[in-house]
């Protein structure tokens, strides 16, 4: 391919500290903070329309470095397994282009956002945990998680006492407040402005 590999000097991300060409056309770099994969031109002319991020060549190495591992997996040579986990990577964080490019809809529970999105839609009108405290804390009863919550519809903010047993089997994307059950928490700390 003859494709541009030499490694920039500098990223999104800052500084280059360290770069690789992992295969023609795609290098990965390291920076003090963060780092990533860039594409050459070549390689984005070759990129599955339904992968790309706008024009970008540029990919963060946490989410979106999946998505050139899905497009170019035989050139980096990724086994099965490395496969199916950047298309899960895909999947759980781009449900919309992983759809795109396999031409099926996910189901529920094949990706984490997708699933994340239908929980805050379900539960916009209740109040979900959103941080807690232990009972080590001293305003905190003995066997209770004194919690923060909010409720996503209206904004509304609420400071809750939960029996520890039941916040322990909160949910993925955090414990939905019962206020039938769970007692507001009059004694709680002052937030912070």
């Amino acid at each position: 391919m003859n494709a541009d590999n030499r490694i920039p000097a500098s990223s999104p991300w800052g500084a280059v500290q360290y770069g690789s060409v992992v295969a023609d056309g795609i290098i990965t770099v390291s920076t003090a903070g963060h780092g990533g994969v860039r594409i050459s031109p070549e390689r984005f002319k070759q990129m599955p329309a339904a992968l790309r991020i706008g024009r970008r060549r540029w990919f963060e190495e946490d989410c979106e470095a999946a998505l050139v591992g899905l497009a170019f997996a035989d050139d980096l040579g990724l086994d099965d397994r490395r496969r199916a986990q950047v298309a899960q990577s895909v999947a759980d964080w781009f449900p919309t282009k992983w759809e795109a490019h396999f031409g099926r809809t996910l189901e529920p529970g094949e990706s984490y956002l997708r699933d994340k999105e239908t929980f805050e839609v379900a539960t916009a009108d209740q109040f979900v945990a959103d941080s807690a405290l232990g009972d080590w804390h001293e305003d905190v009863p003995e066997g209770m998680v004194g919690v923060t919550a909010l409720r996503r519809g209206d904004g509304a903010r609420g400071r809750f006492l939960v029996a520890h047993d039941r916040y322990s089997q909160r949910g993925k994307f955090g414990y939905v407040l019962d206020e039938a059950v769970d007692v507001v928490w009059s004694s709680a700390p002052k937030l912070a402005a």
